[in-house]
Parts: C-alpha cells; sequence; structure tokens
C-alpha cells in the first residue's frame, strides 16, 4: 500500500524537451496483487513509465522485447528465480532491480541482496519514499554509465544529416543506441518502438542516411565505443566487451578486429603508445 503524499521532487533523469521524449525511464513492475500492482503503477507513474505484469514468463519476455530501465518485483519465490535469471544474462545485468519486501524482514532483504538485488523497500511505503528511491536507482544508475555513453556522433562515419526531420531522427536514434549500449537483445524493433515508428519506416530511414542496416549501424556504435574505452580507460577488454553489449569476449574481438584491422589489446597498445 502507499500512502497518497504527493511527490515534490522533479525527476532529474526526465528530460524536459518534447522530442526527447525517448529519455523517459521504463520501468518493469512484476506483481501478484492487481490491486497492490495498479496503486504502485499509479504511484509510479509520476516519474517513469509503467509496465504492470503479474506473471513472470510475460516478464522476461517483454525484457527480451523492450527497452527496460527498472525493475521492481515483489517479494514471493517465482519472482526471486526472475531476478535470479536477469542477473545471469549480461544482456539484463545493467537494469537496477527494486524488491518490494514485508516490514521488519531481515531475511528477505537478505535473500535478496544475495540474488543480485540493488534496493529493498518495506511494505508498505509512502508514496514519496518509493519515489525518490526510484529516482535515485535511475539516476545513479544513469551516473555510472554517462561518462562511458555519452554519443559523439564524429565517432560513426555514416554521412551526417543536416537540419530538418532527418537531423532529429538522427539525434535522437543515436540516444537510443546509445542509452542501451549494455543490452546485446537491443534492434531495429525495439528502436522502432522507443522512436514510436513502425519498424519498416525506420529501417528504410536508417539505410537512407546511414547506408547501413540497422543490425550493422548498432554494430558499428558499440565498436566505436569500445575502441573509445579502450583508448580512455583502463577497464578489461572482457569488461569493456560487456559494457557495449556484447555477449562473449571472443565475438567481440573478431568484429573489433573486421572494423580496425586490430586485436581489442593491439589497439589499445597501439593508441595508448
Amino acid at each position: 500500500m502507499i500512502a497518497s503524499q504527493p511527490y515534490s521532487t522533479a525527476a532529474p533523469c526526465r528530460s524536459a524537451r518534447p522530442d526527447e521524449a525517448i529519455r523517459r525511464p521504463r520501468a518493469l513492475l512484476l506483481a501478484s496483487g492487481l490491486a497492490e500492482c495498479g496503486i504502485l503503477a499509479t504511484g509510479l507513474k509520476e516519474i517513469v513509465d509503467v509496465m504492470a505484469i503479474k506473471d513472470t514468463t510475460e516478464a522476461m519476455r517483454l525484457l527480451q522485447a523492450r527497452i527496460v530501465h527498472l525493475v521492481i518485483v515483489e517479494d514471493c519465490d517465482n519472482n526471486y528465480e526472475f531476478c535470479s535469471r536477469v542477473r545471469r544474462f549480461s544482456q539484463y545485468a545493467y537494469i537496477p532491480v527494486l524488491v518490494l519486501i514485508p516490514r521488519d524482514s531481515l531475511s528477505a532483504r537478505l535473500r535478496w541482496l544475495r540474488a543480485g538485488a540493488d534496493a529493498c523497500l518495506e511494505m508498505p511505503v509512502s508514496r514519496p519514499y518509493l519515489l525518490a528511491q526510484v529516482d535515485n536507482l535511475l539516476v545513479n544508475r544513469a551516473r555510472l554509465w554517462a561518462p562511458f555513453y555519452t554519443a559523439d556522433p564524429s565517432g560513426l562515419e555514416t554521412g551526417e544529416p543536416g537540419p530538418g526531420a532527418d537531423g532529429i531522427l538522427w539525434e535522437r536514434l543515436n540516444q537510443a543506441i546509445m542509452q542501451q549500449l549494455p543490452n546485446a537483445a537491443l534492434n531495429v524493433s525495439q528502436l522502432a518502438r522507443e522512436l514510436h515508428m513502425s519498424r519498416p519506416t525506420l529501417y528504410r530511414k536508417i539505410t537512407e542516411i546511414s547506408k547501413m542496416t540497422p543490425a550493422a549501424l548498432i554494430t558499428r556504435v558499440r565498436l566505436d565505443r569500445a575502441a573509445s574505452l579502450l583508448a580512455a580507460t583502463g577497464y578489461p577488454v572482457t569488461e569493456i566487451s560487456r559494457m557495449v553489449g556484447f555477449c562473449t569476449r571472443n565475438g567481440f574481438g573478431k568484429a573489433f578486429t573486421k572494423r580496425f584491422g586490430l586485436s581489442p589489446s593491439e589497439y589499445r597498445r597501439k593508441v595508448v603508445l
């Protein structure tokens, strides 16, 4: 249950510009109680878009099909298994998980933290506290990735559209890809939903502007960002491959070598020296 106090603090993760609506976070709310799920969803909609469901199978399907910025689950065995599965897959590991647990339940808190949850909230919770916790998770995660995923249009050797509708679309497309770079499952269907366009229309626009398929464009952005990270940070190659959305180091190494003519380690040595 949530108290009805208004949430007076503006959500720092939201943008005030209408053409940057893509930056509004999306939360997956997994709760079996329909009444409570509805109450939670209503309270959360002040700062995030909410997908409220009660089935873990549907939750996993949505994770695969949509871009999700936060997962909120209630304390139950099915959801525990779901959280454990999410944490086992590198393409979802970047998504923060918030768990709603019974009051004064230390055992539940420890159990969920061991499963990889980022935070636990005791129920019932006041609306301001719930929204502040959600804001905190989203903003801190955004700050963590911001130095590495700030879009750099100069990194794309793909023709840059001038002012006008195509220029705005290109900017929003770059934002969408960069914000979801750790997501190995990112594809044109997800991007089309984020940009509120049909898949065929977005596919056609991408090929017209970049002379590449959407899959090739996404891979190009991943590899160019990886090159920047190799040159500017000391992160291990395996960690960088995960940060830019590759499931395996071997697959990353082959794609990187094809793009730059050097392995990731060779590229780092050449650039740093």
